[in-house]
C-alpha cells in the first residue's frame, strides 16, 4: 500500500486491523490517512487518525448473531417465506423456498421473489402470473 502512496497511484486509504494496547488486550481499529503533497506532487506527509471501532465491531456481531436467530425461526416453518423489498429483491428467505428455487438462504444475491416463487424472469401480473405474495 505504501508503495501506491508513493507512486501517486492513491492519496488516502483506510484500513481494519487489530492492535495490541499497551495494557495488553487487543483493540480493533480503523485507520485511516491521507497523503499530503508539495507544490511538485511530491509526497511531503502522511496524515492520519487510528479510531477504536470495538463498539461498531460489537454491534456488527450482535446483528450477525440476530440474523442467524430470525433465519434459524423462519427455516423452522414448512410454508415458504420470502422477504422482499419495494423493488421485489429477496433479502431473505427460508428453507421451504430455497428447496424450491435451488438457492441458499443467505446467498440470495439479484434473486427477485417471482424467480424464486415462480421460476419467472417477469414480475408478477394478471392472471397467468399472479403474484403469490
Amino acid at each position: 500500500m505504501l508503495r501506491d502512496y508513493m507512486s501517486g497511484e492513491r492519496d488516502d486509504f483506510s484500513l481494519e486491523f487489530r492492535m495490541r494496547h499497551k495494557e495488553g488486550h487487543w483493540v480493533d481499529i480503523l485507520s485511516r490517512a491521507h497523503l499530503v503533497r508539495d507544490e511538485n506532487g511530491q509526497p511531503e506527509r502522511v496524515v492520519g487518525t487510528h479510531l477504536d471501532i470495538a463498539e461498531r465491531r460489537q454491534a456488527e456481531r450482535a446483528l450477525f448473531g440476530e440474523r442467524a436467530f430470525l433465519q434459524h425461526v423462519i427455516d423452522g416453518i414448512d410454508d415458504p417465506i420470502i422477504v422482499t423489498g419495494p423493488d421485489c429483491e429477496v433479502a431473505r428467505m427460508n428453507r421451504a423456498v430455497q428447496e424450491s428455487a435451488g438457492q441458499s438462504p443467505l446467498d440470495t444475491g439479484s434473486m427477485t421473489c417471482y424467480s424464486a416463487a415462480c421460476h419467472t424472469t417477469q414480475p408478477c401480473s394478471g392472471k397467468e402470473y399472479p403474484c403469490p405474495l
